[in-house]
């Protein structure tokens, strides 16, 4: 099974030892915007998945390859 967009940014999230908190703070997103990304309820535009790339230290084509 293929891991969903919201799963793959929790997983990069713990795995970079960050709270939810902090990744909200270093990508600029709300607190609840990062929850209903990770719950699968959203998911961002382009722009905002440069802003989590960079968040998470890892590619926006990793991640943008990863949205359905």
């Amino acid at each position: 099974m293929e891991e969903k967009f919201g799963d793959l940014i929790k997983r990069l999230r713990i795995e970079k030892g960050y709270s939810v908190e902090e990744l909200a703070e270093l990508s600029g997103f709300s607190i609840n915007q990062i929850k209903n990304i990770e719950k699968n309820q959203n998911k961002p535009r382009v722009f905002n998945i440069k802003k989590l790339a960079k968040a998470l230290d890892c590619s926006f084509e990793y991640l943008f390859n990863k949205v359905k």
